[in-house]
């Protein structure tokens, strides 16, 4: 079946390419016959070949338009889709406590297939930086390509809202007074977690807020077993670059629309695992693996444990991100880091895996890597402050916070 799927996809993306040949040539003889008229006055002529060069253009941009029914299969044009979502599929802003019940929720009920044909799409919002809470859930059954059941809610988070948070997500603490609560909304999503393997874009930061979450309520994380589509895409496409949920929604052609909804992400996180799937690669899920994470000091230590200095934090000399030269380094927890990179280089900036002399800007993420050869800092820490120390070499440093919090004031 699969084997039959890749060729129907190989044959449709085939069939493009020679309609849109076609389509070329059968527009440039109007062109080419309008030039040729045109000396000659020939004005029924040049009015014959423009309709023919204007109908040529209309179909071009006709198959442009329907590009994605050749690159993907259906199960991701149902996904994509806004007519195939259930009506109870709503923007954060319009949800309420009125959509969640915990009644009819048990997925026991459900027709049960195995991976990949069954699976749970997750993504979450969280109020602030922390994120230990989760302020909104996006939790959507898939079955062969199609939503069969939402699960999705606001969530009362029962803590404060950072206002980037809010900027982004555009949830505050009025959205959710009438919401559950997580312990209230566990309950009939718990068995979800067990019974099917999760889907997320980004997964160690989606599953990390959970945890944590169920971590705060004192309720036990359970076994969960997922795919991560940023690293399947990573793995599976090296070529492209980029891996953001944007990347790949644009890559696929699949309408990426309230980006930070988390239904809305959750829905597009799908159809890049079902447009992946299309490809005939084969997925194998990990267990996740939760690990209470330990707060940062900001300041590092050299060789010596003895001895600790602070690091040359700088706020950012923005908008001056054109041009600029970036490096991140550490774990970003308050926003995905392949976000920051997008932002980066959506406002013309550079960002290279490796500091040099030619480096504008050090970002550094809130928790510290479990590789950094000195325990609270790395190769990238070390070797910018030898740059600014021994070459005289103008790098700032900036808190994954600063950035953040930058970030947040653009888009306010």
């Amino acid at each position: 079946m699969r084997e039959a799927l890749y060729n129907m996809v190989t044959i449709k993306k085939l069939l493009y390419y020679i309609l849109k040949t076609f389509l070329i040539l059968f527009t440039s003889v109007g062109l080419i016959g309008i030039i040729i008229m045109l000396p000659l006055q020939d004005f029924t002529g040049i009015a014959i070949y423009a309709i023919w060069t204007a109908v040529g253009c209309l179909f071009l941009f006709s198959l442009h338009k329907h590009k994605n029914f050749f690159f993907s299969t259906g199960t991701v044009k149902s996904i994509n889709s806004s007519n195939d979502i259930s009506s109870s599929v709503l923007p954060a802003q319009e949800l309420s406590a009125q959509n969640f019940s915990t009644e009819n929720n048990s997925p026991e009920d459900e027709k049960t297939l195995e991976f990949p044909d069954t699976y749970i799409a997750f993504d979450v919002e969280t109020p602030n930086k922390n994120n230990d809470r989760i302020s909104y859930a996006g939790i959507l059954l898939i079955c062969n390509g199609e939503i069969i059941k939402n699960y999705s809610t606001l969530i009362n988070p029962e803590t404060h809202f950072d206002h980037f948070n809010t900027v982004l997500t555009g949830i505050d603490a009025s959205a959710v007074c009438h919401a559950p609560t997580f312990k209230e909304y566990w309950s009939s999503i718990e068995d979800l977690f067990k019974k099917y393997v999760i889907i997320a874009h980004n997964a160690n930061f989606d599953l990390s807020v959970l945890s944590k979450t169920l971590s705060h309520y004192d309720l036990k994380v359970p076994p969960i077993r997922y795919v991560c589509t940023y690293n399947e895409s990573r793995n599976k496409f090296p070529q492209l670059g980029k891996y953001s949920l944007k990347s790949m929604a644009e890559y696929f052609d699949i309408p990426l629309e309230n980006h930070h909804d988390a239904i809305a992400d959750a829905q597009v996180c799908s159809a890049i695992f079902e447009a992946i799937k299309s490809q005939n690669f084969m997925f194998t899920p990990k267990e996740f693996e939760f690990h209470e994470e330990k707060s940062v000091s900001p300041n590092i230590s050299p060789t010596t444990n003895t001895e600790t200095f602070a690091l040359p934090y700088s706020l950012p000399e923005f908008p001056l991100i054109t041009g600029m030269r970036f490096v991140l380094t550490g774990i970003f927890t308050l926003m995905p880091k392949s976000e920051i990179v997008d932002y980066i280089e959506a406002h013309e900036g550079k960002v290279t895996s490796a500091v040099s002399g030619v480096t504008n800007y050090l970002i550094v993420g809130s928790e510290p890597e479990p590789a950094w050869k000195h325990g609270n800092y790395g190769s990238k820490i070390e070797k910018a402050l030898s740059l600014i120390s021994e070459n005289n070499k103008h790098i700032l440093f900036i808190k994954e916070e600063d950035f953040i919090s930058f970030f947040a004031s653009e888009n306010s």
